[in-house]
């Protein structure tokens, strides 16, 4: 598989939403699998009155009842994923995740990275990295 450069701009969620709904409801079965094993997808249509983050979910997926919040579950899994497990990110996404980055201040020398925690939804820690000229 030719696996795609992810854009340095781009944030987890970006990235989950550039996916298929097909690896996008994959990604959502397997975050929900880990936080409860016996869960399974709704077989039944569900009916969301209001997203108040208002979010942009495939149809096929909110008929599921599959939320922003959800969405927002799913970028921050996919973002420990690409921390804890490079080979699984890469096989489940199609996206490299880069080791060598130049900086684009001044396209030449390499950054220096600062890391900064915050905490996700769930109340993980989520850590991220900031490159610095």
């Amino acid at each position: 598989m030719r696996l795609m450069d992810i854009n340095r701009e781009m944030t987890p969620h970006e990235v989950l939403t550039s996916l298929s709904k097909d690896i996008q409801k994959e990604i959502w079965k397997q975050r929900m699998h880990k936080e409860e094993p016996n869960w399974t997808f709704p077989t039944f249509p569900i009916v969301i009155e209001d997203d108040e983050l208002g979010i942009n979910i495939p149809k096929e997926l909110t008929s599921m009842g599959y939320t922003s919040h959800e969405s927002i579950k799913d970028a921050e899994w996919l973002l420990r994923l690409s921390n804890h497990d490079l080979r699984e990110f890469k096989e489940l996404t199609g996206y490299r995740v880069p080791t060598h980055v130049t900086c684009d201040a001044c396209g030449e020398c390499d950054p220096g990275i600062m890391e900064l925690s915050f905490m996700g939804e769930d109340g993980d820690a989520i850590k991220c990295t900031v490159l610095c000229c």
